[in-house]
């Protein structure tokens, strides 16, 4: 009975020895496939080569595979075959191999990967075959750009839009293939002299557009090109070194300009608009008379407004004005004087006054022998309202007071009415006799005196 036990354990060991040979020797040529993934997510935008890789592990002795050909399905359907390099597995490792035959991916959908792997003698074929199921190819969003015009004036707001919106989306717009803007969620910009960034004549915006699964499509022939207009105006008069200021009655010459033609100006005070001039070139001037002369009155605000034909600008220019009357008053006196007497002063019967308040006005008298003041004209020294005399004068003198108004450096004058002092002679050498015998013009009573004068 001893003799026996000690025999079966080594038979026992002799026929696990031989079956761990054997099964050794069956996986002997063992190389199976144990993942396949995608070199990236498995949910990815449209793509005609996408990379995936193989990753094999031997179940037997260390090989060197050279050749063998793997088979590539999607969702069943053939694509590709692609012969391996060279590649060492060590017993028990795995290689992972990156295939460089890339999958056509650019249809939206949801697809699997299959590969087949084909190894000469390979014992085990059953796991030669990798599956990566749930792949899923997303369908891009197909943005639009739009623009509140597609003509503008120079300077004015213009807006752009790429739709669809979505806060996760990346919007980026682009001027001229520069000046690039790029945001998440924020999909208009706009262009605007208030903004430090109009748009020039033929100025492109282009854009691409990132959905919110980060996927985009050629956008690269979509943009809008606009049309900008764009002139300078100005606006001024014969008086503008003096603010503006005439004297009613004097000649007032207005003058608007640009650097473009055949513009159409309307001029205007408040809300009366009283010419319209399109003159061929880029100069619309007149001489205000007539009814222009009963609007440009008093102060005020003259605006001149340009519009083009094609209508996309409508650009004004305003300058203040004044235009000021004024009355020289009147003076009274007409009186007659002996050479040797002191005539009586001369006063205003009325004060000079303006319709502008700030209007200085200033006095001056001025004496000539005739009526029409062009005989011995003589401008005195006197300033004030009145004339007074200080003296006689020897002659017959007409007199009027000359008012000078003036404003910013524009002056006017005006006469009032004119007096005259009549000079008489006084006689000379008179005596004067009686016919007195007594001493000092002596008479008794009840006689008869005698006055000779001569």
């Amino acid at each position: 009975m001893n003799k026996i036990f000690p025999r079966l354990g080594i038979f026992v060991f002799i026929l696990f020895l031989v079956l761990s040979i054997s099964k050794l020797s069956a996986q002997a040529n063992d190389i199976k496939i144990t993942s396949v993934d995608l070199v990236g997510p498995n949910s990815l935008c449209p793509s005609s080569s996408v990379s995936f890789t193989v990753t094999f592990n031997n179940n037997g002795s260390t090989q060197t595979l050279t050749g063998e050909t793997a088979h590539i399905y999607l969702t069943g359907a053939p694509v590709a075959t692609e012969s391996l390099a060279a590649l060492t597995i060590v017993a028990g490792q795995s290689s992972t191999v990156t295939f460089s035959s890339g999958l056509n991916l650019n249809t939206p959908g949801n697809y699997s990967l299959t590969v087949s792997f084909t190894n000469t003698g390979d014992e085990d074929l059953t796991n030669d075959v990798g599956v990566l199921n749930g792949i899923t190819v997303f369908t891009p969003v197909t943005p639009t750009l739009s623009s509140t015009a597609s003509s503008v004036c120079y300077g004015d707001p213009i807006t752009f839009t790429i739709t669809p919106y979505s806060a996760t989306a990346t919007y980026t717009f682009y001027l001229n293939g520069g000046n690039k803007r790029s945001l998440l969620g924020v999909n208009t910009i706009t262009y605007s002299a208030a903004l430090g960034n109009p748009l020039s004549d033929n100025d492109k915006v282009t854009y691409e557009f990132i959905d919110s699964n980060t996927c985009s499509i050629d956008t690269s022939t979509q943009s809008i090109t606009v049309t900008v207009e764009a002139f300078s105006l100005s606006l001024t008069t014969n008086n503008a070194v003096s603010n503006n200021t005439f004297v009613a009655g004097s000649n007032i010459e207005i003058e608007a300009s640009s650097d473009q033609n055949g513009l159409t100006y309307d001029f205007s005070v408040g809300a009366t608009e009283f010419k319209t001039i399109t003159p061929a070139g880029g100069t619309a001037s007149f001489t205000a008379a007539g009814a222009d002369l009963g609007i440009l009155t008093g102060q005020g605000v003259l605006k001149v407004e340009a519009s083009s034909s094609a209508g996309l600008c409508l650009k004004d220019e305003q300058i203040p004005f004044t235009i000021f009357d004024f009355s020289a008053g009147s003076i009274a006196g007409d009186h007659s004087k002996c050479s040797n007497q002191t005539p009586n002063t001369l006063t205003s019967a009325s004060l000079a006054t303006s319709d502008i308040s700030s209007v200085t006005l200033a006095y001056a008298w001025q004496t000539a022998t005739n009526a029409a003041f062009t005989q011995n004209l003589l401008t005195t020294a006197v300033t004030s309202s009145n004339y007074v005399f200080s003296s006689s004068i020897a002659t017959t003198t007409f007199f009027r007071r000359k008012v000078t108004a003036s404003l910013s450096g524009v002056s006017s004058f005006s006469y009032s009415n004119a007096v005259l002092v009549t000079i008489t002679e006084a006689p000379t050498n008179l005596s004067l006799s009686t016919n007195s015998s007594g001493v000092g013009n002596t008479f008794f009573k009840g006689f008869l005196p005698t006055i000779t004068a001569g």
